[in-house]
Formats: C-alpha cells, sequence, structure tokens
C-alpha cells in the first residue's frame, strides 16, 4: 500500500538560455505514459471528443495531441471539461508558433525527483512483501532537442526501488541509475518512426491490452 508520494519538476530553462538556444514546444517529443494527461484525454475521448487520437496505440506526441485539442471548442465545454483542457494545455507547455522556421533547433530540460513512501514493495496486495516502512527517493534528468521532423530525448533516473525489487534482476547486477525514455525519431507527414527506451500500451489508457468479446463491434 503506497503510503505517500512526492515529486517535483524543474524545467532547465535558465541552462539552455544561457547556451543561446531558443526554448520553445516541442511537437516531436513522447508523452511518457506515466503522466496522468492521459487520464484526461481519455476523458474527453469518452465523450467523443479528441478522436483523431488513437485511444488504443499510446503513446501520444506532443504535436499529436496540440493538432487534436485545436480542433476543440474551449467556449463550448462545461466547467469540469475546462479543467480537463486547461491541464493538457499545461503539459503541452510552452508556446505554439504557427510561422515557425523548420530548420529552428529547440532545446528543453527538465529535472524532476521526489521519493515513495511505502509499506510494502508490491502494490499487489496477495503478494505483499512485509510490512516495514520503504523510503524511496527517485531523480531523473531528460534532455529533449529537436530541428524540422526529427527529435531526440536524453534520459536517465535514479530510483532507490531498482535496487530493493523484489521481482528484479539479481542484486548484484542491479544499478542505482537506469536510462529512461530515451530514443531518436523522425515525426512526419506520412511517417512517424521512433528508436530507443519507452513505454508504448496498445489499449485505452489505465486498461488491459488484451480484450475478449463476442461482439467486437460493440
Amino acid at each position: 500500500m503506497i503510503i505517500r508520494q512526492k515529486h517535483f519538476l524543474i524545467p532547465l530553462v535558465l541552462l539552455f538560455s544561457i547556451c543561446g538556444l531558443e526554448l520553445k514546444a516541442q511537437e516531436n517529443q513522447i508523452i511518457p505514459l506515466n503522466q496522468n494527461v492521459y487520464e484526461y484525454i481519455k476523458k474527453f475521448q469518452q465523450r467523443g471528443k479528441l478522436l483523431e487520437l488513437n485511444p488504443t496505440s499510446l503513446p501520444y506526441t506532443k504535436g499529436d495531441v496540440h493538432v487534436a485539442i485545436s480542433q476543440i471548442d474551449k467556449e463550448a465545454l462545461s466547467d469540469t471539461e475546462v479543467f480537463w483542457y486547461d491541464h493538457i494545455e499545461k503539459v503541452l507547455g510552452f508556446d505554439w508558433p504557427e510561422d515557425r522556421s523548420k530548420k529552428e533547433l529547440y532545446v528543453h530540460g527538465s529535472l524532476g525527483g521526489g521519493f515513495d513512501l511505502n509499506n510494502t514493495l508490491r502494490e499487489e496486495g496477495i503478494r505483499a512483501t512485509g510490512g516495514k516502512p520503504y523510503f524511496l527517493p527517485n531523480g531523473e534528468l531528460q534532455l529533449y532537442g529537436e530541428g524540422g521532423s526529427f527529435g531526440g530525448q536524453l534520459g536517465i533516473r535514479h530510483d532507490l526501488y531498482y535496487y530493493y525489487d523484489p521481482d528484479g534482476i539479481l542484486p548484484y547486477g542491479r544499478m542505482y541509475v537506469r536510462s529512461e525514455d530515451f530514443y531518436f525519431g523522425y515525426n512526419g507527414d506520412y511517417l512517424q518512426l521512433y528508436a530507443g527506451r519507452f513505454n508504448s500500451h496498445f489499449a485505452p489508457f489505465g486498461e488491459a491490452s488484451t480484450i475478449l468479446s463476442d461482439n467486437p463491434n460493440a
């Protein structure tokens, strides 16, 4: 059972301002599946909106979400839907210049961290481990850049859970820092191709990816 979680995120604006690189939105950047923005996107899709985004092929890029949400008339939304809309826009972040040059280089960095305070190392109640509290700090550094239709991200993550994970690899082979969410990709009008290490999910967000039904059109 998770008792408490705490996380923070610091955009590295100053670092790249010093380097003289322009900092704006990253339309080719993949939105990780651990962000709750997918929950708000799913709520819109259940109401018949944002259907330009395939609900069973995750993750999305920021550019894909930006194009889809631009089709929504914010003035026609309810107060609850406006809350979802604003949260999605916040995740997209920064400015979206319509006349930007494809030759411009965009760079963005972020430093995040926090901790998990648990009384078990497994969320599965049937196979819970022990009863003592575990304090598990974590942190991550991500550097992203793109030019035109190409984009790439480097990501490293520290998590003490990597060492204590009861179902992980042997202790003598464990590392406190791992490469997570790193990739290089091309996102064109007719082709989207990414290679690297990031999570994918072929089902609606938060649901199992295998569905058995005698009425598949329902």
